[in-house]
């Protein structure tokens, strides 16, 4: 009988960064930052602090384009990351979504 090994290999890494407005250079608070299955969420100065496995970091927030790019694209020395402004044009909502008002009000909101 033969034996099969295998090695899994996972990259674990820390980072520590900066979220801004490409536009406005103004730092985002409160930007969902995804690394593997660590979820965090940006400070009052647009900062995170994020440890985990992957290589691929991930950035959201409302207002701006998602964002996902391998974590070796970022600077050693500068950890700032742009995110794009974006602009909803149409949204569609379900009925639940329309009975509600909380999630209506919410979507309403980001087509200003």
């Amino acid at each position: 009988m033969k034996k099969i090994y295998c090695l899994l290999l996972s990259i674990f890494f820390t980072i520590a960064a900066q979220a801004y407005d490409a536009k406005t250079n103004a730092p985002i608070k409160g930007a969902v930052v995804t690394l593997g299955n660590e979820v965090v969420r940006t400070g009052e100065d647009g900062t995170f602090h994020v440890d985990g496995v992957g290589e691929t970091l991930k950035l959201r927030a409302p207002g701006y384009a998602r964002l996902d790019f391998t974590t070796s694209l970022l600077s050693v020395d500068k950890n700032t990351i742009p995110l794009i402004p974006f602009k909803v044009k149409a949204l569609y909502l379900s009925g639940h979504g329309v009975a509600s008002h909380k999630l209506r009000k919410a979507a309403l909101d980001t087509t200003k």
